[in-house]
């Protein structure tokens, strides 16, 4: 998904109807609304007949906390995870699913200081 997108945003860019598309928030407890902000972790279902055939978790590339925005906390979580891997340091959070994929933000499949370092920079760019 793409920083600043809305759900109703992502509805839109998806083959199905629209009005088979709901949007949850990370902890699956509430339906979000087609104005709601676009949060790694929120989760699009597919709903047929009240059933739900299908759901897939949203991730917003560079967004490792799941609260929609890109910021310095971002880049400390890829650093965090980058040193408790290359360290086997436990000391340090490890990302996990789906704020992993939202920390390889060159979507090289490899968590790296270069990733932390990108997301620095959209967080300059998004300022100035």
């Amino acid at each position: 998904a793409i920083l600043n997108h809305t759900a109703l945003d992502l509805k839109n860019e998806l083959d199905n109807d629209n009005a088979k598309l709901q949007l949850w928030d990370k902890n699956d407890s509430a339906e979000l609304g087609n104005d709601a902000k676009l949060a790694t972790g929120q989760i699009m279902k597919l709903v047929k007949s009240g059933v739900v055939v299908d759901s897939k978790r949203v991730v917003v590339k560079g967004d490792t906390n799941g609260d929609g925005k890109i910021s310095l906390f971002d880049a400390v979580a890829v650093v965090n995870h980058y040193i408790s891997i290359r360290n086997s340091d436990p000391s340090f959070t490890q990302l996990d699913e789906p704020y992993l994929t939202a920390g390889d933000y060159n979507s090289d499949s490899r968590i790296t200081l270069f990733d932390a370092s990108s997301i620095v920079s959209k967080y300059l760019e998004g300022r100035s």
